[in-house]
Order: C-alpha cells, then sequence, then structure tokens
C-alpha cells in the first residue's frame, strides 16, 4: 500500500512535470510557499479522511463513507452523488496525467529533432499508446501489480534523489550559477493579470492542491489486503508526508538552478521542465536524462489513477448504481479483478483524448476540475461526520479523540468549502474564452448527468450496508 500510495501520489515528479501552471502565480516564492500552505491543509485533509478509513475500510472509499456519514435517509443519495465525483475525478485526473506525460514524451523527441514542430496528433498518438498501456497492464498484470509498484517507487525515490544531486551540482558548474536566494525567496512574479497578491496566492495554490490532492487514492484497494484498518491509515500518513518533503526540498533545488527566469516563461516547449534542466544540466543529454526520472513515474501515477477510478466504478456497481451492474460490478475469476470496470476506465480515457484531439480547451476544461470534483466528495463525507458530533461513525483503530479531533475536522472542511469556490476562479485577468476556468462548469454539468443516473437506477439501488453502532 504504500507503494501504491507513493506511485500515484508522486507528488514531485507531478509538480515539476505541471510547473507551467504555477510559475505565473508569484514565481518561486509564490511556488513554494503557496505549496507549503497547501501542504499543511491537505494534511488535515488526510487525517480525516484516514479516520473514516480506519472505522469503514471499504474499496468504495468516500462514496461508502458518504453514505453513512448523513444518516440512513440522506446518506442514499449524498453518497451516490460522492461516489460519480470521486470516480470522474479520479478518471480525469488519469487523462491530464497522460496527456502531460504525452507532452513530455514529445518536448524530448523535439529536443533531439529541433526542425520538428510538435502537433497535436504527436500528443495523441503518445496518449493513446499511454492508456492502453496501462490498462492492459491492469488488464492481464494483475498478479504483477505489487511488484510493479515496488519497481515505481524505487524510481520515484531514486529518481528525486539522483534529480537532487545532478540539478544541484551540475548547476554551479561550466560557468554556470545558481539562482540568487532573493529570487527563490523573495522576488515575487505576478504573471495572472490580477491586481491583488493575496488573491494570486490563494489561486496559486490549486497547483499545489493539483499534485498533492490525492490522500484517499489507496483506501479504493482496502478489500485487497490485510488489517486495512489500520494499514490504510498508515499508508496515507506515509504518503502525505513524503510527497510534501520530498517536493518542498526538490522546488527550492530546481529554483535555485534557473538561471534565465525569462527564458523559462518564454519557452514554447511543451514540457516546460526540460527547459530548466537544460538550464541547469547546460545539456541536452542531460536534460533528457533528467526528465526520463519524471515521466516514467508518471505512467505510473496514471495507472494508479486509473486503478482508482475503476475500483469506484465497481464499487459503484455492485450496489446497483450504474447501468449494466452485473457487468461492472463482476470480478473475473481468471484475471482476478473487475475486468469490465478497467475496461471501461480505458474506453473512457479513450474518449477524453479524442476530445483533446478535438480541441485542447474543452479537454482542459473537463480534467481541469479534478480538485473541484475531490473536494465535493470528501466534503460529502466529512461534513455530516462534523455537524453530527463527530458521533456517526465508531471509531475504528485510528481515531483523533477530543477538541483535537473537532479541530482537525473543522479545518479540513472550512478549508475545503472556502476554497472550492476560489478553484472556480478563472486562471488569469483579464478572461478569454481560452484561459477561462470551466471546473464550476464541468463539474455543475456532471452533476445533473448524475442526477439522471439517480432518477434512472434509484428504484434498485442498494446503499452500501453498514452496521452502525447502536443499531
Amino acid at each position: 500500500m504504500c507503494a501504491v500510495a507513493i506511485v500515484i501520489g508522486n507528488c514531485w515528479a507531478i509538480t515539476g512535470a505541471t510547473i507551467r501552471l504555477a510559475i505565473y502565480n508569484g514565481g518561486s516564492p509564490g511556488f513554494i510557499y503557496e505549496f507549503i500552505v497547501a501542504g499543511i491543509l491537505y494534511l488535515f485533509i488526510t487525517v480525516s479522511l484516514a479516520e473514516m478509513a480506519s472505522a469503514i475500510p471499504t474499496a468504495g472509499g468516500v462514496y461508502h463513507w458518504a453514505s453513512v456519514t448523513p444518516g440512513r435517509k440522506m446518506g442514499r443519495i449524498i453518497g451516490f452523488f460522492a461516489g460519480y465525483w470521486n470516480a470522474f475525478a479520479y478518471s480525469f485526473g488519469a487523462s491530464s496525467l497522460a496527456v502531460v506525460g504525452s507532452e513530455g514524451l514529445v518536448g524530448l523527441y523535439s529536443l533531439t529533432h529541433p526542425e520538428l514542430e510538435p502537433q497535436r496528433w504527436h500528443i495523441f498518438v503518445s496518449y493513446i499508446i499511454i492508456i492502453w498501456l496501462c490498462c492492459f497492464t491492469l488488464l492481464f498484470g494483475n498478479r504483477l501489480l505489487p511488484s510493479i509498484n515496488y519497481a515505481l517507487m524505487v524510481l520515484v525515490i531514486g529518481g528525486w534523489f539522483v534529480t537532487l544531486i545532478v540539478v544541484g551540482v551540475m548547476s554551479a558548474q561550466g560557468g554556470r550559477s545558481h539562482a540568487s536566494s532573493d529570487f527563490v525567496w523573495k522576488t515575487w512574479e505576478n504573471n495572472t493579470g490580477y491586481t491583488k497578491n493575496g488573491l494570486v496566492f490563494v489561486l496559486g495554490m490549486l497547483n499545489g492542491s493539483f499534485a498533492i490532492g490525492t490522500p484517499d487514492c489507496t483506501t479504493h484497494m482496502a478489500e485487497e489486503i490485510k488489517k486495512p484498518e489500520r494499514n490504510i491509515p498508515k499508508a496515507m500518513l506515509i504518503q502525505m508526508t513524503s510527497s510534501f518533503l520530498t517536493t518542498l526540498i526538490y522546488l527550492i533545488v530546481l529554483f535555485y538552478a534557473i538561471s534565465d527566469f525569462d527564458a523559462v516563461l518564454s519557452s514554447t516547449s511543451e514540457f516546460l521542465l526540460s527547459e530548466i534542466y537544460n538550464q541547469a544540466t547546460g545539456s541536452t543529454s542531460g536534460a533528457i536524462g533528467l526528465s526520463v526520472l519524471v515521466l516514467v513515474p508518471i505512467l505510473g501515477s496514471v495507472m494508479g489513477s486509473m486503478l482508482t477510478a475503476s475500483r469506484v466504478f465497481w464499487s459503484l456497481a455492485r450496489d446497483n448504481a450504474m447501468p449494466f451492474p452485473r457487468t461492472f460490478s463482476h470480478v473475473s475469476t481468471r484475471w482476478k479483478n473487475p475486468f469490465a470496470a478497467v475496461l471501461f476506465m480505458g474506453c473512457f480515457s479513450t474518449v477524453m483524448g479524442c476530445i483533446y484531439l478535438g480541441s485542447a480547451i474543452a479537454f482542459e476544461a473537463f480534467v481541469g476540475s479534478f480538485v473541484v470534483l475531490t473536494t465535493l466528495s470528501y466534503l460529502a463525507a466529512l461534513l455530516p461526520f462534523l455537524f453530527s458530533g463527530r458521533k456517526s461513525v465508531p471509531p475504528g483503530p485510528f481515531f483523533v479523540r477530543g477538541v483535537a479531533g473537532f479541530v482537525v475536522s473543522g479545518v479540513s472542511c472550512a478549508f475545503m468549502a472556502v476554497w472550492l469556490v476560489f478553484y472556480c476562479f478563472p486562471y488569469v485577468y483579464p478572461v478569454s474564452a481560452q484561459d477561462m476556468n470551466y471546473s464550476c462548469l464541468i463539474a455543475g454539468g456532471l452533476t445533473l448527468l448524475i442526477g439522471v443516473v439517480w432518477v434512472v437506477v434509484r428504484g434498485v439501488y442498494e446503499a452500501p450496508p453498514v452496521v452502525l453502532k447502536g443499531e
């Protein structure tokens, strides 16, 4: 579970690969401080979710908990929506990371073939290869997944360590110099168009939330390990603390390696990290080698996100919450997995790739709703638990007692409720159709679609069974 958590979370690599999205919100100091605040607040969320995972360890995760904490009557519909929000979030997360990986591969090819002008179809082809490579691995390599996750975990940790050494040493050789401490810690760069730096800071936390915001990913494997009520919370806390520390150290070393920030901002590369690595090493080969250490673990994160989403869809199907429930809830006796649910994820991701091929703006609108959808699903489970006086679920082995428990739950819910609004703000100002943040539109549209599904299946839908204390 620790390997799965670290591979899916893979925060330092995801942060580096998506750095283009973050450097406009305050530059180096903005990125670092925004990530620190986001990481601390997500630690509160992780502890809150870990309490649920310890009390009710189930593959449904948030879907199951949100069906319980509001009580029998309201929990039936709230859990239904929470399950779909969570499943769609990880589906979009897998598609987003697959595009990031595809852009990285095409960008690295361009480094050695400067005459090539990357086209969207190049990225689409790479995307389809990545998606179905991951899908086939999940379909036919279930017995190999522990070994694959161990290997990827070693690569995530080892790649981080190698990157720190290479970037830290080579950025000060060959006439190159480190960036100044003022640049890393003090020089604020607001390139968003917003005039209020406080607002820029708050909006910039979205980038850290995207990278570190998967604290529940291991909970969906609870029915496939021993003693999940104890081991899942451990894996969750190890994932979040390791993600936070490795990413923070990585960002500091990375920003010290930048010698020309304007060149980074003006770079036309699809994979901006390669430009930073090129400055750090002074070598195209060095940039390619370090980029590979980022891209390969990201492929593991794609596979992990698909795995997580498939388990949530499977959990929904076995409660008759999906069309064709018998098909999607079936566990293959040969391959030892929910075969149809995993195959559905491959098809869903392929459709998302077709959307990307037709319109990158439309694709970004869908995948940009990842944080909004996960936040909604977490709130659906945690807010009713707080309103019940933290009594609607009997404590598991991991439980924060007394006033400290109320503080943890209160901070978690307050942060998510307030920042849910900011996550829907436009990325830059003034706003154009291309730069608009469509997260609220996508989340709202999906919620309406889920409502239609609810109307269709509510007569046969069976909420997750659970026996509560006193019943």
